[in-house]
């Protein structure tokens, strides 16, 4: 199913779909095809898939993920010390 059915198909269902979903103007460059396709034309899946690879490829996404982890395991190396100096 195309992102322009499935915004229509849901609009006919009574579901608000935002206003800039209507007139989708971005494209993407299919590795596939060799060319740019634009995203309302694109299946609901691969517009998924595209979006899950270019999440995956991020170096940006990338660094924030580590830089959570980071944060997370501090947070929990800082809570085992207070535990620590609290049975103290």
């Amino acid at each position: 199913m195309k992102i322009h059915e499935l915004c229509s198909g849901l609009h006919k269902l009574g579901i608000t779909v935002p206003t800039d979903m209507w007139n989708i103007e971005e494209t993407y460059f299919s590795n596939s095809k060799a060319e740019y396709v634009n995203v309302r034309d694109m299946d609901i899946f691969h517009v998924v898939r595209a979006f899950c690879k270019q999440v995956r490829n991020d170096d940006e996404v990338n660094i924030k993920q580590s830089l959570s982890t980071l944060k997370n395991q501090i947070c929990d190396l800082q809570d085992k010390i207070e535990e620590q100096n609290y049975e103290k």
